[in-house]
């Protein structure tokens, strides 16, 4: 059975250790919410077995779901219900608060999610 998720979020579409933006744990639904972006057109899904699953999407789309509020002025309000996110109980949420403060609303990230099992 699946364990849950080590999810990894990064800036410029480049999983490179200085473009981290945040780290987190989830339980085995974890990534549902990146696939309901997807079935949106918000998201895109980039393939990958689980070692690990690719996701591209906007900071615009991405971050009003898991970052601080206090960080995202300026941003669209989530395209999801916060509700989508709850069953993927993000656990040990690490943010690189500079390195998001600086994320522009268009800009392309990227999401690596690895499976635990």
């Amino acid at each position: 059975a699946m364990l849950g998720w080590d999810v990894y979020l990064y800036r410029h579409r480049e999983a490179s250790p200085e473009n981290l933006l945040a780290r987190w744990t989830s339980r085995s639904l974890g990534i549902g919410w990146l696939d309901a972006l997807v079935a949106q057109g918000a998201a895109q899904d980039l393939g990958g077995s689980g070692y690990p699953c690719l996701y591209c999407a906007r900071a615009g789309v991405l971050l009003p779901l898991i970052a601080p509020e206090t960080s995202l002025r300026g941003y669209p309000p989530p395209l999801l219900p916060i509700s989508a996110l709850l069953p993927a109980n993000l656990g040990g949420l690490h943010w690189h608060l500079d390195r998001l403060a600086d994320c522009p609303p268009d800009e392309e990230l990227l999401v690596h999610a690895f499976d635990q099992s």
